[in-house]
């Protein structure tokens, strides 16, 4: 990953999944180093990693969130952790809802309740840091992304994170351009494609985005 500002090639470094990294002090005391980076990968809610714990820190957003997850489970009314005294630090996120008789482990719900978790808490583990979603739609239906995407680009804007989404669905990159007016204006839309000199890079502003593509049929994928 190669960083630029202003066209100048300020830095180059490999990002991966639990990434640990040596920052010097010096590095640090730059007003505008950030340190915190959040990355969440295509699967990673298949995997059982979340952020769930620090959510809890924001009591009108977690109230929040739980509206948003109405949308995978009309019934249900809360989150909570289940910690196993036996097995210290291996405990389980347990879901407590209407439709059944006891809480249930988090994993065993569907694919997109665990993904819209993982990316509303990521949101909070990046509060003034950096955010990247890889294939962010994956397993979240088209039913629920309206919801779930307006939650998390109004939260971002919120707790002031920089987003970075990719995508190949269509679909999903016009729910995200449409799902909050009031953030429109920080929204931006980087296509790549090929040309003679090779690929480059075509940048729409979220109103433009959205005009190019619903009345010049422009492809934005």
């Amino acid at each position: 990953m190669k960083t630029f500002l202003d066209g100048t090639e300020m830095m180059e470094d490999s990002l991966y999944e639990g990434q640990m990294r040596y920052i010097p002090e010096e590095v640090k005391e730059d007003k505008n180093f950030v340190e915190k980076i959040v990355y969440v990968s295509p699967i990673r809610h298949a995997e059982g990693n979340f952020y769930l714990s620090q959510i809890l820190a924001y009591p009108e957003m977690y109230e929040q969130m739980l509206q948003v997850l109405k949308e995978y489970d009309e019934d249900i009314i809360s989150i909570n952790y289940d910690d196993n005294e036996r097995r210290i630090g291996k405990g389980t996120y347990k879901i407590l809802s209407k439709s059944n008789k006891k809480a249930l482990p988090l994993n065993v719900y569907g694919d997109g309740m665990k993904k819209a978790i993982l990316l509303m808490s990521a949101v909070i583990a990046a509060k003034d840091g950096i955010l990247l979603l890889d294939e962010f739609e994956t397993a979240i239906h088209t039913s629920a992304m309206n919801k779930t995407f307006k939650w998390i680009i109004e939260s971002c804007k919120k707790l002031n994170v920089q987003v970075f989404m990719t995508s190949h669905s269509k679909e999903a990159i016009d729910k995200v351009l449409k799902c909050s007016t009031e953030c429109i204006d920080d929204m931006a839309v980087y296509t790549l494609y090929k040309d003679s000199e090779g690929t480059s890079v075509r940048r729409l502003d979220g109103k433009m985005a959205i005009e190019a593509q619903d009345e010049m049929g422009l492809e934005l994928r």
